[in-house]
């Protein structure tokens, strides 16, 4: 379905306009008292057709001066006070014919409109639906409206865990445009929005304030149209959209009554993603728990191995402090027969001391004892010598 729009097709006025002209043709044809003039009611009849609620009227008071018109220039027929009164009757049924003309004009267009809202709100309802991300979410939504208000650009803001409200799709809006891709409430006209929690419609815009693109080229739009999308009091998103035509009622009657079921869609979406990242936090916490397990249980089996082979060393060191203990044992005993040698040693060499000390007197007395013999026989043989001397001479 395209965007709601009120319009008659030509026919229509011409049709109306030359039944109310051959109407006046034959009623200044006719005499006073004969009622050509109800025909008039063939075109408050074809006013039922129109889209304009104010048409019924203009015809009705078009008619009205006609009706006055040809009495005055209708031949004269029969009494004229009774002419009056038909006519007065006449003009009364025209205008309650436009009367009941406006109250279907506008009873058509409430439910056409409302009709086109429910449309638009089912389409919306279909593209929220299911599990999918912020942007799949903002594209989806972005192209119905687009096609349901004839909009040619379009962008979609969601709230964050900072307050600020980012950019998460856009249709029709150039990749090098200058938007803002983060808003904070009261920042622009898009935080305005926020804080109002108001729509914000602004036409004739500056030719510089967005570009609408195309493959062909690219322009600025004629009119802004901004909706909060809110829900418990507490505005979700925001839809950015734009027009090269003015914007009339019914897109901000549309943006009204989907509010709601978008705002829900993207705190769902914001709450899926918090819930993801929180998995994948989670999940990322449990491998890192699984390898923090993995490393304790490797460490638990070295530990294991390692008071195993504690066990055996203690083992080892309990037999060898036995054998220690006997080598202690024998050392003793054998540090007992070094004491017991070496006071023998000593003994001995005490004795050994004091034969060396007897010799020593020995020898020295030997010594004397030959040095006064030698002493002694020397005289003797001095004598002798010389004797012999004397004796061989």
């Amino acid at each position: 379905m395209k965007r709601y729009g009120v319009s008659t097709h030509p026919a229509m006025y011409w049709a109306i306009a030359l039944t109310v002209a051959l109407v006046f043709v034959l009623d200044l044809q006719t005499r006073i008292g004969v009622a050509t003039w109800i025909l008039y009611v063939v075109p408050m009849v074809l006013c039922f057709r129109v889209a304009q609620g104010w048409l019924p009227f203009v015809v009705a008071s078009l008619c009205t001066v006609l009706v006055v018109i040809d009495w005055f220039a209708s031949p004269a027929g029969i009494t004229g006070e009774i002419a009056k009164i038909n006519r007065g009757l006449g003009l009364v049924v025209i205008w309650v014919a436009a009367a009941m003309a406006y109250t279907n004009i506008q009873l058509r267009h409430r439910l056409r409109r409302d009709d086109w809202i429910r449309t638009a709100r089912t389409r919306i309802g279909e593209a929220v639906l299911g599990e999918q991300s912020l942007p799949r979410l903002a594209d989806r939504v972005l192209k119905v409206l687009i096609e349901h208000l004839g909009a040619e650009a379009g962008a979609m803001y969601a709230a964050n865990a900072t307050g600020a409200y980012v950019r998460v799709g856009a249709l029709g809006v150039p990749a090098d445009d200058a938007a803002p891709l983060s808003v904070k409430p009261g920042e622009g006209l898009v935080g305005r929005a926020v804080t109002t929690r108001k729509p914000v419609c602004i036409n004739d815009l500056p030719a510089d304030y967005l570009k609408i693109s195309s493959g062909l080229g690219s322009r600025g739009p004629h009119a802004l149209l901004i909706s909060p999308l809110n829900i418990d009091d507490t505005v979700h998103g925001v839809l950015e959209l734009g027009y090269l035509h003015s914007t009339n009622d019914s897109d901000l009657e549309l943006l009204d009554a989907i509010s709601e079921p978008i705002a829900m869609a993207i705190r769902t979406g914001v709450l899926r993603r918090e819930r993801e990242n929180l998995l994948q936090e989670t999940q990322a916490q449990a491998e890192e728990l699984q390898a923090q397990q993995e490393e304790l249980r490797v460490a638990n089996e070295e530990l294991m191995s390692q008071s195993a082979q504690l066990k055996e060393s203690q083992a080892r060191l309990e037999t060898q402090q036995a054998e220690l203990e006997q080598t202690n044992v024998q050392l003793q005993e054998h540090a007992e027969r070094m004491r017991q040698h070496a006071t023998d040693l000593a003994a001995a060499k005490r004795e050994t001391e004091l034969k060396v000390i007897e010799l020593s007197r020995a020898n020295r007395y030997k010594s004397e004892f030959l040095a006064n013999m030698s002493h002694e026989l020397r005289t003797p043989l001095n004598s002798s010598l010389i004797l012999a001397k004397l004796l061989a001479d």
